[in-house]
């Protein structure tokens, strides 16, 4: 199944998704759009795709997902043409703090309940995004896979003390924290935004990717960037990223969610 084409400023986006339990009891992957219909808005909006990866046990980590993923959308969605998309993508990651962290309490879970989040705008023929831990953003060009996001995990951490020369990689490797999450939606107060000051140019045959850790930790980069260089769109490029995650068979597979953009010319 192909995916329509969403036309922004010259160019047109297939957007793709594909979500899988693996190996968990339940799915606490969340993950949306904005209206592809909404000709109006995209234009000085863009469209919106976000991924949201729950923290907090089974019901409690899906609702906070789900919380976030539709505040974020619901509040992006009041930007005015005035506002700055980088502005309007700051708010909305507040409003979805704060609304995780009011369930949280209101279940008694306070600061033991969370998510991560990745959303990016395609706009202006432009990438911008905005993240809280480690789901990832991927842009594929030129049959090159790069990560554009920074984790915000304790691994990250040591490999900055590793850099440093103030640890070693091998007592980096072996830390049994090394993906605990350093920066979370609905802590009440994020310690650590991914924002980036200028947006990505983008161009024809560009494939941006949003996905959970259940598919990076399952998948190499080098894999990943030969499944999407084989893929016709959007969606085949899910379907496939998907498909081959599974087959890894892992004993542990996480949850997996990936979204996947594919760029083109807009006909004329």
């Amino acid at each position: 199944m192909t995916t329509p084409f969403i036309g922004i400023d010259g160019l047109a986006c297939a957007p793709g998704n594909a979500q899988a339990v693996g190996k968990r009891d339940d799915q606490q992957d969340s993950f949306g759009y904005s209206d592809p219909a909404d000709a109006g808005f995209i234009a000085h909006g863009g469209m919106v795709a976000i991924v949201a990866d729950g923290m907090g046990g089974m019901a409690h980590g899906a609702d906070a997902s789900r919380i976030a993923v539709r505040t974020f959308l619901d509040q992006y969605a009041l930007k005015t043409r005035d506002e700055p998309i980088s502005r309007a993508l700051g708010r909305a990651l507040e409003a979805a703090d704060r609304a995780v962290f009011e369930f949280a309490s209101s279940v008694g879970k306070e600061r033991d309940v969370g998510s991560t989040l990745i959303a990016a705008t395609f706009a202006q023929a432009s990438l911008r995004w905005i993240s809280v831990g480690d789901s990832a953003l991927y842009i594929h060009r030129d049959s090159s896979l790069t990560r554009l996001n920074h984790p915000h995990t304790l691994g990250a951490r040591l490999a900055e003390l590793v850099k440093r020369g103030e640890m070693s990689a091998e007592d980096a490797a072996i830390d049994p924290d090394r993906d605990a999450l350093t920066s979370y939606v609905g802590a009440g107060g994020i310690s650590q935004i991914d924002l980036p000051a200028e947006s990505i140019p983008l161009t024809s045959g560009d494939i941006i990717i949003l996905c959970s850790d259940g598919l990076y930790r399952a998948l190499p980069e080098d894999e990943i960037a030969l499944i999407v260089a084989a893929a016709t769109d959007g969606q085949v490029a899910a379907d496939a990223l998907l498909a081959n995650a599974l087959a890894r068979d892992l004993p542990r597979q996480d949850n997996v969610t990936v979204l996947c953009i594919r760029v083109a010319e807009a006909s004329r």
